[in-house]
C-alpha cells in the first residue's frame, strides 16, 4: 500500500513538474514573440556595436490614467492579463476603446474602433491625406513626449471599405482611416521586431484612432 502511494506522488510529481516545463516554454515563446526587439544589421558588422538593453520608463498608475484622461478614457486600469503592465478597456456607443502599457518595452498601445473602422465610411474630404497624416501623426507623438531623434517616416497603410460592382465594375471604396509607421534606428542602423514597431492611426477630421508607441 505504502509504495503504491509512493508511486502515486512520484507520477503526480513528475507530471506537474512536465506541465510546468510546457507552460514555462510557451509563456517564453508568447513574450518572445511579443517583445521581440532586436537591429538589423548588414554583413560584417556583427559585434561592432555596443550592446544595449531595453530600459522602459518606470510608469506608475497615476501616469497611465493621466494618458487614459488625454485620451478621454475614463476607468480604473487593471494588470494586464498576459504581460507585466496595465489596461483599461472601454465600451462607448458600441464601439471598443483600450489603452494598454507594457512594462517590458515601455510600449503603449492604444485602440479606438470609432475612428479606426467606422462602420460607415466618412465625408471623403474629412480624410488627411498621406502627407498630412505623417506630420499629424508626428505632431501628436512629439507633443505628448514619444517622439525620438531616431525615428523616421516608413510607411502610410489605408485602411479602406468597398462595395462591389457587377462583375467586377462599377465598384466604390471609400478610405476609413490612415496608418503611419515609423523606425527607430540604433547607430545609424533600423530596430526590428515586435517590440520595435512604431505607429499612429489617424481617422476622420485628424483624429487619432489608435497608436503604438514607445517610452523607453
Amino acid at each position: 500500500m505504502k509504495k503504491e502511494i509512493v508511486v502515486g506522488v512520484l507520477i503526480a510529481a513528475v507530471i506537474t513538474a512536465l506541465v510546468a516545463v510546457v507552460a514555462l516554454k510557451t509563456l517564453t515563446e508568447r513574450r518572445e514573440v511579443k517583445f521581440h526587439l532586436g537591429c538589423e544589421l548588414p554583413p560584417g558588422v556583427e559585434g561592432e556595436l555596443s550592446s544595449y538593453r531595453v530600459v522602459p520608463y518606470n510608469l506608475s498608475t497615476e501616469e497611465f490614467l493621466q494618458m487614459a484622461r488625454v485620451l478621454g478614457l475614463n476607468g480604473t486600469p487593471s494588470p494586464h492579463p498576459d504581460y507585466p503592465g496595465y489596461i483599461l478597456v472601454v465600451e462607448q456607443e458600441g464601439y471598443m476603446r483600450s489603452l494598454e502599457y507594457f512594462s517590458e518595452t515601455g510600449v503603449f498601445a492604444y485602440s479606438d474602433e470609432r475612428v479606426s473602422y467606422p462602420t460607415s465610411p466618412p465625408p471623403q474630404e474629412s480624410i488627411p491625406t498621406v502627407e498630412e497624416a505623417r506630420e499629424i501623426a508626428e505632431e501628436f507623438m512629439r507633443r505628448w513626449g514619444f517622439w525620438q531623434d531616431n525615428m523616421t517616416p516608413a510607411s502610410t497603410g489605408s485602411t479602406t471599405m468597398g462595395v462591389g460592382g457587377k462583375g467586377g465594375e462599377g465598384g466604390q471604396e471609400w478610405v476609413l482611416s490612415r496608418s503611419v509607421s515609423f523606425t527607430e534606428h540604433l547607430e545609424g542602423y533600423p530596430l526590428v521586431g515586435a517590440g520595435a514597431k512604431v505607429s499612429v492611426t489617424v481617422g476622420a477630421d485628424g483624429e487619432i484612432g489608435g497608436f503604438i508607441l514607445p517610452r523607453r
